[in-house]
């Protein structure tokens, strides 16, 4: 998978090993569905092995991961969301609306993790732990977005910690935007290809989309 394979972590996934990437590298932006963005979180949240394994900071990695994995994968993102650099990495842009929409229609409840201290003594950051409240709706979802979906919850929940995670993120693709710009799906194929300048990709993300530039074939330099 894109989060496994791209920062060559122990377990690949065969999903994504080898896959030969013919197809042309799609030339529209991905529209966002609201709608099964709530689902998709509702849904992180109910599969979360423990909500103290999940908190906002991997809730965020794994919409991301699961979103641009998707795109790599079957030629589409699950929920069409627009992802821009933060500090602690790539961030979903609409992730608190959602959130608040959730918790108002009583799908989830939003907790202030307790006993989190700085070395001062003082009291720190505590975590928001996500708890849901009833089983999520996702008769839409496509068997192969749900595969990717729980994959990802795996590895992050149970792998990683916030900050890991949250390190990892920071790949050649963060690092080529500047803070709260959006980072595109197109990008994930500098990942793959290795060897394209990210800044070249940013570029050319906006030709193909003004139509402006023939798109290379996804398995081609």
């Amino acid at each position: 998978m894109y989060v496994i394979k791209m920062y060559d972590m122990a377990l690949l996934s065969p999903h994504s090993a080898g896959r030969n990437m013919s197809s042309q590298i799609p030339r529209d932006k991905p529209k966002l569905d609201w709608d099964k963005l709530s689902r998709l979180v509702h849904y992180v949240c109910d599969e979360a092995p423990n909500p103290k394994l999940l908190g906002a900071t991997k809730l965020n990695k794994i919409l991301y991961y699961s979103d641009f994995e998707a795109y790599l994968q079957l030629g589409a993102p699950i929920t069409g969301e627009v992802y821009v650099k933060q500090k602690h990495g790539p961030v979903p842009k609409h992730v608190m609306t959602v959130l608040d929409r959730l918790k108002e229609s009583e799908a989830i409840a939003i907790a202030q993790a307790s006993g989190y201290f700085a070395y001062t003594g003082e009291p720190s950051y505590a975590p928001r732990l996500f708890h849901s409240l009833r089983r999520p709706d996702i008769h839409d979802f496509l068997p192969d977005e749900i595969r990717i979906v729980d994959e990802v919850i795996r590895v992050i929940c149970l792998e990683h910690t916030a900050t890991s995670i949250s390190n990892l993120s920071h790949d050649l693709i963060w690092n080529a935007a500047e803070i709260g710009e959006e980072i595109p799906y197109f990008t994930a194929f500098a990942q793959l290809l290795g060897d394209i300048d990210a800044k070249v990709f940013f570029g050319l993300n906006t030709l193909c989309a003004d139509g402006q530039a023939e798109c290379p074939a996804a398995g081609g330099t």
